[in-house]
């Protein structure tokens, strides 16, 4: 289920009757938006071999160096849905994904997670940021303290920078999930009818008036 019409992203657009750019890469970690080059201590396990000295948040295409216009392309909010391949697992003897203990993620993030704001931050000055963490293997130990992780830190950057940032822990998507956990047209739609919710419900990105109009659309 690839169609990118029925991805959180496009559904949570339609809800709102905005406009939508996608920025997505398969395996992404963290690191991959905030190094051009993350170096081998942090391209470890999935999402290993897309460090390749292209910048992410600069360029159009992986393909091209096309820098993107982002002087002329001004968000009233960005979503970033980032961090489930930075949760370290591997393959055990069954080949099935298990969570292996890292002690050095929580050093990690309290590094990287602030980078990749401030440099959002920096590109859209006037947007409010919200930070998710995936549809993806959220009902392990593991994967809660990583969560964790993230939540401390996008709300530790956000406290300093005029509340600019917000983050939002979703739901266990566990039953909704498809294929080796990943997520279906139903996780995504779920995901975005709880993103909706947490917008209205915190007024980011959207004036008085909008938010008066959209909650009375969802009430039809």
């Amino acid at each position: 289920e690839s169609n990118a019409y029925y991805s959180y992203a496009s559904v949570l657009g339609r809800m709102l009757d905005a406009e939508v750019e996608v920025n997505a890469r398969c395996g992404a970690k963290v690191c991959h938006f905030v190094w051009a080059d993350c170096g081998a201590s942090n391209n470890e396990g999935r999402g290993k071999g897309l460090c390749n000295g292209i910048d992410w948040l600069k360029s159009i295409n992986v393909r091209n160096s096309t820098e993107y216009d982002y002087a002329n392309n001004q968000p009233d909010l960005v979503v970033i849905n980032l961090g489930t391949n930075d949760i370290p697992y591997q393959k055990d003897e069954n080949g099935n994904w298990v969570g292996i203990w890292d002690d050095t993620g929580d050093e990690k993030y309290s590094n990287d997670v602030p980078k990749l704001l401030k440099r959002v931050h920096e590109l859209y000055p006037n947007a409010k940021i919200v930070w998710t963490v995936g549809m993806m293997d959220r009902n392990t130990d593991i994967s809660k303290e990583y969560i964790g992780y993230f939540k401390d830190y996008v709300e530790s950057w956000s406290a300093a920078n005029d509340n600019a940032a917000y983050f939002l822990d979703l739901s266990d998507f566990a039953d909704l999930n498809g294929h080796l956990g990943h997520p279906t047209t139903e996780s995504h739609s779920v995901a975005a009818e709880e993103i909706y919710n947490f917008i209205i419900d915190n007024n980011l990105g959207i004036n008085s008036s909008d938010l008066a109009e959209l909650n009375s659309v969802q009430k039809k």
